[in-house]
């Protein structure tokens, strides 16, 4: 399957999530109080007694499935994922009680998984260039597919507010909750043991209409997956679960994912993260001190979304651009920052009987911090590799999840003794997360000091993590697309060998040099470069003996390592013949001057071969081949690109100035250095990234080229064979 098509069904099960997700969760509280449990403070204390310990196991569960969707399998975590979610919605629907809500909790331990490893797949599905630089990389990617995401947002939210409101007028089914609110005791609306309002399992109302509506769409985004849905990992990084437990057991913990934050840039912007996952983790605390104020139906809610959602997809469209014009940092981060401080407050205060203000305060500062908050996170993933994105993602979600079963539990009790008060501190809990908001601003802008913004432009946005002691370990090096193979120890007779192939190539290189400047020089000085070649190779001499002296001892003694490197053996071949080898015995002596002699014998032959060779590169590098003037037209056809690119930007300026500039009279019209340079013929060293990338991708698409690639590649056995 091309990426194209992968992206498309991504696209279409995110829309098919969004929608299901979007009538399950937009009923959700309501549901829970008309056929679970009715108390606000009860529900509360339920959602924190199960949703602490469920944060606590994915917060070491977590880490463990995104090395397995790094090594074994994208696309069983997410089909396992969106069954467990499927399943909570089912379950929900039809036999909704206190025992199944407990049990939906234990399913979103899988359930969860899904959100962490679609990320990871979609760093799998894009080049390089389009994740980390082209229209804002990842940041604008996502904002991209969250465009497209909140249309089907939007139309889902459409067809739940025509439900609920159809049923206001006595069109559909009402609002089972509404109708029954009066009725309902302080615990329990509907009473354990029964379905719905008559006892047996009914559809009372819309709710439940809603619900089973995006149970159904779950469902089907659940057969997508498991239909349609590619495996995107590369085949030689694959292995089986066993396997990857088997030989990693010692260092597959949780907060050994950790060490994906491999620099302290990395570190740093984690940090600020960890600080807004604190706040987080009250978000239900906060909401409900919000909610208990005003105690909106579920009608009115939707309409505050549907407004909120319309500011969230207008920003979403700005999000590529602000990240192309001032960075993730100045663009994203720091408005996300300050514009959710000013939403607190704007909702903090505002009075019980002035709610009609919600319909302002939501669409004009809720929906841009819903929306930038969502994207801040995209700045890390364009700092690690794409090897590594599942379990950097996971890592993320670990450090989230701890953060969620920690620190639940101290936001609940905050909001449990403090609902009580009077206006404006009813709402403690969410005067307490603006404090921490400060706190994580401060830190925003002391991080702006080493924005990566300029890095990632140039390309340069993994330098940092490359030359990290992770990358350089083991794990890393063991579980990335390049394979790394330890050095075998070898025999007596297997270093000389080595060691001997290890100085003809060296010396065939130097002599490869030689004949390419000989063929730049129009091949002047031809005698002077064979001497030259004669005597470097002789001076090589001393230090190839000393290493197959070094290897015949390391074999007498019984040691396999390996042979000495030729900058640790002495230079000089008296020193090699010196007081050091004193008292060995005659047959080592005789072993290492027959040694000498079959080297001696082997670098004359490389060097008559190097000889053959550089004639033969003479007669090759005098005019060039049917190959290089091809790779030249490639070239050629970009600079063209170049300069019509640079043409046009020429002539945009230049009337942006006429428009804005008079001329003064009696004087020449002078452009600026950065408008001058535009005027000037491309070189080289103006290819950006993407101009490279196209000369290849022009020197690929000839058939030639590929014909002597594959030539190369796989060559044509001999007839005798």
């Amino acid at each position: 399957m091309t990426p194209k098509w992968c992206y498309r069904l991504v696209l279409i099960s995110l829309v098919l999530r969004v929608m299901g997700g979007c009538w399950v969760a937009f009923v959700a509280l309501e549901y829970t109080r008309y056929y679970v449990l009715n108390d606000l403070a009860e529900l509360d204390l339920l959602r924190v007694l199960t949703g602490s310990p469920q944060f606590a196991i994915q917060a070491f569960l977590f880490p463990f499935l995104g090395v397995l969707s790094d090594r074994v399998s994208r696309k069983k975590l997410i089909l396992a994922s969106s069954v467990a979610l499927s399943a909570s919605a089912w379950l929900m629907t039809v036999v909704p009680s206190v025992e199944i809500y407990v049990f939906t909790k234990v399913l979103a331990l899988v359930a969860d998984i899904g959100g962490p490893i679609r990320d990871a797949m979609l760093r799998d599905i894009f080049s390089a260039d389009e994740w980390e630089l082209q229209d804002g990389g990842v940041t604008g990617l996502k904002a991209r597919l969250a465009i497209v995401g909140q249309m089907g947002f939007g139309f889902a939210m459409a067809i739940g507010m025509a439900v609920m409101k159809l049923g206001e007028i006595g069109v559909g089914l009402p609002n089972e909750y509404t109708v029954h609110k009066e009725d309902c005791g302080s615990h329990h609306c509907i009473q354990p043991g029964h379905f719905s309002w008559d006892g047996p399992w009914a559809v009372d109302g819309s709710l439940r209409l809603l619900m089973l509506m995006g149970s159904v769409t779950l469902s089907i985004e659940t057969l997508l997956i498991a239909l349609a849905f590619p495996e995107t990992i590369k085949p030689e990084l694959r292995t089986s679960t066993r396997k990857l437990v088997m030989q990693n057991w010692r260092v597959i913990q949780p907060w050994n994912n950790l060490r994906v934050f491999a620099t302290h840039e990395l570190r740093f912007l984690m940090s600020i993260r960890t600080l807004g996952y604190m706040i987080a983790a009250g978000g239900g605390s906060v909401y409900m001190s919000f909610y208990q104020r005003f105690e909106f139906d579920t009608f009115t809610m939707m309409t505050h979304t549907v407004l909120a959602g319309t500011a969230t997809w207008l920003t979403t469209l700005a999000v590529p651009k602000l990240v192309v014009r001032w960075g993730d940092m100045r663009g994203v981060w720091i408005p996300a920052v300050v514009i959710t401080l000013l939403y607190g407050l704007a909702c903090g205060f505002t009075p019980a009987d002035h709610g009609y203000l919600v319909y302002i305060i939501w669409p004009l500062l809720g929906g841009p911090s819903f929306a930038l908050n969502g994207f801040a996170p995209d700045l890390l993933a364009k700092l690690v590799p794409a090897d590594v994105q599942g379990t950097f993602q996971t890592s993320k979600s670990f450090l989230y999840r701890l953060s969620q079963a920690i620190f639940m539990w101290p936001w609940n009790q905050l909001y449990m003794h403090t609902k009580m008060f009077a206006y404006p501190m009813d709402a403690t809990a969410l005067w307490v997360s603006l404090l921490f908001g400060v706190g994580m601003l401060a830190l925003t802008c002391y991080a702006c000091r080493h924005d990566p913004c300029n890095a990632i432009k140039n390309g340069r946005a993994l330098e940092a993590f490359l030359a990290s002691d992770y990358a350089k370990s083991s794990w890393y090096q063991k579980h990335t697309a390049e394979d790394v193979h330890e050095p075998e120890t070898a025999s007596a007779s297997g270093g000389q060998q080595i060691e001997m192939l290890q100085y003809t190539a060296a010396l065939s290189r130097q002599v490869s040099k030689q004949s390419k400047h000989s063929s730049a020089s129009k091949r002047k000085h031809d005698t002077t470069d064979v001497e030259h070649s004669q005597v470097s190779s002789q001076a090589e001499m001393p230090e190839a003996q000393g290493s197959a002296y070094a290897a015949l001892v390391s074999a007498e003694d019984g040691q396999q390592q390996q042979t000495a490197k030729p900058q640790d053996i002495p230079q000089d071949a008296d020193s090699v013949q010196g007081p050091t080898f004193n008292g060995l015995s005659q047959e080592l002596e005789e072993k290492y001057q027959t040694t000498v002699k079959r080297l001696k014998q082997q670098l004359q032959q490389e060097q008559k071969q190097a000889a053959k060779m550089r004639a033969i590169a003479d007669r090759q590098f005098s005019e060039p081949s049917e190959l290089e003037a091809f790779f030249l037209e490639c070239v050629d056809q970009v600079k063209s690109e170049i300069t019509e690119r640079r043409k046009m930007a020429l002539e945009q300026n230049k009337a942006l100035r006429a428009g804005g500039e008079v001329k003064a009279r009696g004087y020449p019209e002078a452009l600026p250095p950065h408008l001058a340079k535009l005027a000037q013929a491309p070189t080289l060293d103006d290819f950006t990234v993407t101009d490279r990338r196209k000369v290849v991708e022009l020197l690929l698409s000839s058939e030639h080229v590929l014909q002597f690639l594959y030539d190369k590649l796989f060559p044509p056995e001999s007839s005798a064979q």
